[in-house]
């Protein structure tokens, strides 16, 4: 389908009347309503897609609203915009805030100082600076439903070993990393992140464990060196090296060095 090899109508998804969208699965989804609420599957207005073509979504003015703020300022490349309370929105009454104003700060030291004299409400903190300021009124942990994971080429013949791929793994103390970033960071062991999802009492995250994944996304330094030896033997190398490409952010750059 993506390809575009297959037609549209053969896809499973029909218009089943103006307000009704009927959707047949391969087989049952338990989730499937869950995941209608993520963004991907929101309907366009079909309207704006045809009148701005490539151009839709790329800036304020090129973009439709159909909930409670309405975005104006942002060019699609510049790093401040301002929202306002949408007055046509369905529970318009509700919405008690007139206007919310963004500015992106790649720094967060300077997002910091800017907190402190009152420009911003509200300000992500790096790392060391949540390490300083945990005692401090202000500061508050938000939890967020995701995970940050290295995900390997499997084109490369080096990573193309369960064993190698495991060895890396295993070499990883999350643990230790997570208290080394500070803030609110804590260890995973699952795509998932913990306290989304209950099944009855317990998390979801401990129910979803196997005897060989706890092994693989636990600590283990001698077991990893013994698959990391055993596949360079096989590889043919003397040591392993490669790149690791990752977001602008300041989390991200600060993992590598702390895992090297």
């Amino acid at each position: 389908m993506v390809a575009g090899k297959k037609k549209a109508d053969t896809l499973g998804v029909k218009a089943a009347g103006k307000y009704k969208l009927q959707v047949s699965l391969e087989h049952k989804i338990p989730y499937f309503k869950l995941l209608m609420a993520f963004s991907v599957f929101f309907p366009e207005n079909q309207t704006a897609v045809e009148k701005y073509g490539s151009k839709y979504g790329t800036s304020s003015k090129t973009t439709v609203y159909n909930g409670p703020f309405l975005q104006k300022g942002w060019t699609g490349s510049n790093l401040s915009w301002t929202m306002f309370k949408n007055k046509n929105y369905w529970n318009a009454k509700a919405v008690k805030l007139q206007s919310i104003h963004f500015a992106v700060e790649k720094s967060p030291s300077t997002a910091y100082y800017l907190y402190q004299d009152g420009k911003l409400d509200t300000a992500s903190l790096s790392s060391q600076a949540s390490k300083n300021l945990q005692k401090s009124p202000d500061y508050v942990v938000r939890k967020t439903n995701g995970t940050t994971y290295f995900q390997f080429n499997l084109k490369m013949k080096k990573f193309q070993s369960t064993k190698m791929r495991q060895a890396i793994s295993m070499a990883l103390d999350r643990n230790v990393l997570a208290k080394t970033l500070g803030g609110g960071y804590t260890g995973s062991k699952n795509f998932t992140a913990a306290g989304m999802t209950k099944v009855g009492d317990k998390d979801f995250t401990d129910l979803s464990q196997t005897k060989e994944s706890l092994l693989v996304t636990g600590h283990h330094k001698q077991l990893a060196q013994s698959y990391f030896k055993e596949r360079l033997k096989e590889l043919g190398l003397k040591k392993l090296s490669f790149t690791v490409i990752t977001a602008h952010v300041q989390v991200h750059r600060r993992i590598l060095p702390e895992c090297s």
